[in-house]
């Protein structure tokens, strides 16, 4: 549980951290040293309790697709806003919901609507009263 714990709060704070160096590091920086402090705060850890030599593979896997969700985040709010990276990172559940959709399995009609409100704020969100700003690239 502590790791969970941990993880949760290393992860909001790298991303509120980020967020305000964001105008002075360029992300080509900030990425990589997010990464390394992440990483020198976790070594201890898992030197202290070392995962089973079967669990290496995933362990590798996830954390590569982790690190590259992380650096297309950032590398999206820079060319875009924070808005539409939030958005864009939070479309998960929509997206999960469409997967379930497309293999058939039935939905209760309370969550669709929850995923369609969620959706309709993000729209705000995004949009807003000026309109879309993203950038195609940000996207």
């Amino acid at each position: 549980m502590i790791h969970i714990a941990l993880a949760a709060l290393l992860w909001g704070l790298g991303g509120a951290l980020a967020g305000r160096f964001m105008g002075e590091i360029p992300p080509s920086v900030l990425i990589p040293l997010r990464f390394l402090l992440s990483f020198l705060l976790l070594l201890p850890l898992v030197l202290r309790f070392p995962p089973a030599a079967t669990e290496w593979p995933r362990l590798v896997r996830v954390g590569l697709a982790l690190s590259g969700a992380q650096a297309f985040y950032y590398l999206a709010i820079h060319a875009t806003t924070v808005a539409t990276g939030i958005f864009l990172q939070y479309l998960a559940p929509a997206l999960l919901t469409l997967y379930a959709l497309l293999r058939r399995e039935r939905l209760p009609g309370k969550a669709l609507l929850g995923v369609a409100l969620a959706l309709w704020g993000a729209y705000v969100l995004v949009v807003g009263s000026k309109g879309f700003a993203a950038s195609p690239v940000g996207v």
